[in-house]
């Protein structure tokens, strides 16, 4: 499969993005003397990196996915993205509770998602801890689990190719009826 990115270029498209949403931020009056980093805005633009690699990769190869922000899992539930029935939850840096709790929730959310005929995944740009990525690929299996650096200053050499080839084939399979 010929793809444009790799786990570099994912997280240099990332930090590009960090870099112009911070320096777009501190143009505006009230910013003043502010360095405008926080957590939410490092989510929110890896999430829309991920967004936007992703729809590249897939309209590279003639599929035009159908990809919604935010959607609702059940209540106040919700995941990052919904691709057709793939509910993709998206971390920067992991997940920031214990991972006895992350587990926790990993299973919940995989299970209200599998009651729905939904398939529910992680992808993360770095979980330099091991208990956590162990954690993660029990609850989900390790096919619905990617993350593209395990190492500080290291990728994981493959894990976008993985990703993109995993989401491919549940569009493939007819398991997810928005991309055509």
């Amino acid at each position: 499969m010929n793809l444009q990115y790799d786990e570099s270029r994912v997280d240099s498209c990332y930090q590009e993005c960090l870099n112009d949403a911070r320096s777009a931020l501190q143009k505006l009056k009230v910013a003043r003397d502010s360095d405008p980093s926080f957590a939410g805005l490092n989510g929110w633009v890896f999430e829309q990196t991920i967004k936007y690699c992703l729809t590249q990769e897939l309209l590279n190869q003639g599929v035009k996915p159908i990809i919604t922000d935010q959607p609702r899992i059940q209540g106040k539930k919700r995941c990052d993205l919904a691709i057709g029935l793939i509910r993709l939850e998206i971390k920067v840096s992991g997940l920031y509770n214990t991972p006895d709790k992350n587990g926790e929730k990993l299973a919940e959310y995989r299970r209200i998602c599998e009651e729905k005929g939904w398939i529910y995944m992680l992808f993360s740009c770095r979980e330099t801890y091991e208990k956590n990525r162990k954690k993660y690929t029990e609850v989900l299996g390790e096919e619905n689990v990617f993350i593209l650096s395990c190492k500080l200053g290291s990728y994981s050499k493959g894990e976008w190719s993985r990703f993109i080839e995993r989401t491919r084939a549940l569009l493939d399979s007819g398991q997810n009826s928005s991309a055509r």
